[in-house]
């Protein structure tokens, strides 16, 4: 007998909050938590009204990912932002950003050189460390959507979960964020 619609549309819920766990880098895939989160709130307003309460809560379980998902997108930009405007306004940086700029022009150097020459610099190691540690904040909605579809995969509510379910959820989402990085990155 096939899962009820409700868990299906879960299912929808769960699989596009995680294809949009990448964040901006992800290119269109990042719209798809918004469409997660109308979904999960229709659900949820469906799932209240005929009583079916295992619904109810794993829409909720959606949209409060989704919030925090936000939260952290939002942090995580304004971090950058103004990392990127202190950097702009740093006279020496920008002069040695400049001279970096036609060095790589020039092609002379090694890719090792390369990467040398921009991880010497404190603002780009500060920026680049400022935008893996977001990247790696945006584990913790993926767990919690790891989470979710265990728990709708048990046929149970999501809630905090018994230490070995919370740490398998924590180990899929950080090798899923991982493999994501390096495909994306490398």
């Amino acid at each position: 007998m096939p899962p009820p619609i409700g868990n299906r549309l879960c299912w929808i819920g769960y699989i596009l909050l995680a294809a949009s766990s990448g964040g901006p880098f992800c290119g269109y895939a990042y719209l798809a938590a918004p469409v997660a989160c109308a979904l999960a709130c229709w659900q949820r307003r469906k799932a209240s009204c005929s009583g079916a309460l295992a619904i109810y809560d794993h829409t909720s379980w959606i949209i409060h990912t989704f919030v925090l998902m936000l939260l952290l997108h939002l942090i995580g930009l304004i971090a950058l932002v103004s990392l990127f405007y202190t950097i702009g306004n740093d006279e020496a940086t920008m002069t040695r950003l400049t001279a970096m700029e036609q060095t790589f022009s020039s092609g002379t150097l090694s890719q090792q050189e390369r990467i040398d020459l921009l991880f010497g610099m404190e603002s780009l190691q500060l920026l680049f460390g400022g935008a893996l540690l977001w990247w790696f904040l945006l584990v913790w909605p993926l767990k919690r959507v790891v989470h979710g579809m265990l728990s709708l995969w048990k046929d149970s509510v999501p809630q905090l979960p018994a230490c070995p379910r919370r740490l398998c959820a924590f180990g899929i989402a950080l090798a899923f964020q991982l493999v994501l990085f390096f495909f994306l990155f490398l």
